[in-house]
């Protein structure tokens, strides 16, 4: 009989603390709700305010096998440091949008929005380079009929991400061909050459070798299709609508075998 009572005690408490947390999670979702702005309604336990502090991250130290906290003022330095770097990146543009007839309705803007995505991601101009993404629409202008044509075109303002390579400048590339006259290379969007006589002379080309390559007489340092390099621009030359760099391994902390023992 005792046995039973304290079974039958035991299920009562489980179920009060299961009624506890439930209510607790209501008006933790309600006072969110209420607190939240329209844009940003709690759609999850975790978009619900804290009950607590939230604890320091931990992170494992591979060395001595022991776990030590990270640091939160650090994470948001290092955010704060990316931000700032993208922002000398960022630029504000414009573009217009000419739209067929057949898209005007209830979803006009969203369509404006993914042919701005479509015509200007990935495109370069000779000004301001390669545009890689946008970021921010800061304003779609009231549309202009077409005379004639009822085709309506929208001016759109807009802040991108661009690459613009500069003369001097140190970036990552990736090796395409390897043939005698040189290396081509592509450092994202942007092609690169780099001539035979701005490889370091002490690197041969191997006709040979399979895949073809440069490669140092003990084969130390070896360089081929698919590798990345880190390479220098010398010199650009700009289209309209495309921008070519010549590149040079003849530098300190240049080249592959930099990269992996970086």
């Amino acid at each position: 009989f005792n046995l039973l009572h304290e079974l039958h005690y035991i299920i009562r408490k489980i179920f009060l603390v299961r009624d506890w947390i439930a209510t607790d999670f209501l008006r933790r979702l309600v006072a969110g709700v209420k607190s939240a702005p329209r844009h940003h309604r709690p759609c999850c336990c975790c978009c619900l305010p804290p009950r607590q502090a939230a604890r320091p991250e931990r992170r494992l130290d591979e060395t001595t096998g022991e776990s030590h906290a990270v640091s939160v003022t650090h994470k948001q330095n290092t955010g704060q440091q990316v931000e700032r770097a993208l922002d000398n990146l960022r630029i504000s543009l414009e573009h217009e949008i000419l739209l067929h007839p057949r898209y005007f309705g209830p979803n006009l803007l969203n369509t404006v929005k993914q042919k701005l995505f479509t015509e200007v991601e990935g495109t370069c101009t000779g000004k301001y380079g390669f545009v890689i993404a946008v970021t921010t629409i800061d304003n779609i202008g009231a549309g202009v009929i077409q005379p004639g044509r009822g085709f309506v075109l929208y001016p759109v303002k807009y802040k991108a991400i661009v690459f613009r390579p500069f003369k001097g400048e140190v970036v990552d590339a990736v090796v395409t061909q390897v043939n005698k006259v040189g290396l081509f290379t592509e450092i994202g969007p942007m092609s690169c050459f780099i001539s035979r006589h701005s490889i370091p002379s002490e690197m041969e080309f191997d006709p040979n070798s399979n895949p073809p390559c440069y490669k140092t007489v003990d084969e130390d340092i070896v360089i081929q299709q698919d590798d990345e390099i880190r390479l220098k621009i010398v010199g650009t030359r700009v289209d309209k609508n495309d921008i070519f760099a010549i590149g040079s391994l003849m530098d300190d902390y240049l080249g592959e075998y930099y990269i992996e023992n970086y």
